[in-house]
């Protein structure tokens, strides 16, 4: 069901942040190939064919990798837009301060990937990169405020958080962990030695 986040929080509890990032690059995306090619190959499954200015959809490592061969251009997704992320920002500033809003999976991880690799085929790229900060600055917001109110409460709300920022919340109950871990064993030493 959809409101159960449980599957993916299981599924979070073994995938670190770099893991996530490079789950990422196995996300499909549209490119236009300026070659003509057949089917390639690989352990995920068949790709193309390729043909001239012909639309064909692959994984986004091998969509930079043509790229930065220059047989390519990279077709951003349609959320990649400033359409599209004007209107996520208001919808994420009004859902309030304790709700996260649904964002595209591995939103994150692609865009920086696509900023860094074909910001030259991201329509208004400076405007895309600003309201994609503006909404992580929000959701980070959120985030440390449902942190901080840990020490009130022993619920804090993830659901429609990104894979990467479970992955920040992981990293942070881990270390806040073994902390705790280290303090209790010193707290014992120090109980024995008296």
């Amino acid at each position: 069901s959809q409101n159960c986040i449980l599957p993916g929080l299981i599924k979070m509890a073994r995938t670190t942040i770099a893991e996530v990032e490079f789950l990422a690059e196995m996300a499909d995306i549209e490119i236009t190939p300026n070659f003509k090619a057949g089917k390639l190959f690989f352990i995920q499954g068949a790709v193309g064919p390729f043909n001239v200015q012909m639309p064909v959809r692959v994984p986004l490592w091998l969509a930079v990798a043509l790229k930065k061969r220059m047989k390519c251009s990279i077709r951003p997704p349609p959320w990649l837009s400033k359409e599209f992320l004007a209107a996520k920002k208001e919808e994420e500033k009004a859902a309030g301060s304790d709700r996260f809003t649904e964002m595209p999976e591995c939103y994150q991880e692609i865009a920086m990937i696509l900023f860094e690799n074909a910001k030259d085929n991201i329509p208004d790229v400076a405007e895309v990169q600003t309201l994609l900060k503006d909404i992580q600055d929000i959701r980070d917001f959120k985030m440390h405020k449902g942190l901080g109110g840990l020490k009130d409460s022993a619920a804090f709300g993830m659901r429609h958080m990104s894979s990467m920022e479970l992955a920040v919340v992981k990293a942070f109950f881990e270390e806040s962990m073994n902390m705790f871990f280290k303090l209790t064993e010193a707290l014992e030493k120090s109980r024995e030695a008296i």
